[in-house]
């Protein structure tokens, strides 16, 4: 089950963005859809090209195209993102020659950006939202340098480890001991000198 902050968040992305679809009108880009709040709508994008628009195709419901000069989610323009060399790598994942971008959960649209991974790396597994590059165990927009990155196993959406590291989230538990500790819940877990909540230690 995913954090209630992302369940949150996914969930008003489909009531905002449920059967939005992009369409090319008289030469101009618009964006059309229905919300319950507005009913039917039709949104001019004013930059976009309309000769070389086209929607990038994902396996989530995130309306996202491109012109031969910028990248566009729904209608605003996602800065520093390469249109020409875009990649869907699933999981909210996408990258360009030179970025990752990570649109999952998020205060900003163009604050996707993840920070300091090789976006030509970039790979995910089968448990969202974990992803990894060569260097790097990385979870939405936080991502965590181990040593042992091939010994790495997801363990449920929040957990993750390795032979001698526990991570939460894009946090490396601190004094762990890998030998007894055990999950208590998504949240929670311990070993027999710590119990450790939302990757902190609490006693």
């Amino acid at each position: 089950m995913k954090p209630k902050n992302t369940v949150i968040i996914l969930l008003s992305l489909f009531l905002f963005s449920c059967e939005q679809k992009y369409s090319i009108i008289d030469n101009q880009v618009y964006l059309k859809g229905w919300n319950e709040g507005s009913g039917n709508y039709e949104r001019l994008i004013e930059k976009a090209d309309s000769k070389t628009f086209q929607k990038i195709e994902n396996d989530e419901n995130l309306t996202i195209g491109k012109d031969n000069k910028y990248v566009f989610f729904e209608t605003e323009i996602i800065d520093n993102f390469d249109p020409n060399t875009l990649k869907y790598i699933g999981n909210y994942y996408f990258v360009d020659n030179d970025s990752a971008y990570f649109f999952g959960f998020y205060s900003s649209k163009n604050d996707c950006e993840i920070i300091g991974v090789n976006p030509n790396k970039l790979r995910t597994y089968k448990t969202y939202p974990w992803a990894s590059d060569d260097k790097h165990i990385i979870y939405g927009h936080d991502i965590v340098e181990i040593q042992n990155l091939n010994n790495f196993k997801v363990i449920s959406e929040n957990w993750g480890r390795t032979k001698t590291e526990v991570i939460y989230k894009g946090k490396i538990l601190k004094s762990v001991d890998i030998n007894s500790f055990e999950i208590i819940n998504d949240d929670k877990a311990k070993d027999k000198y710590h119990t450790y909540e939302y990757g902190e230690i609490s006693n």
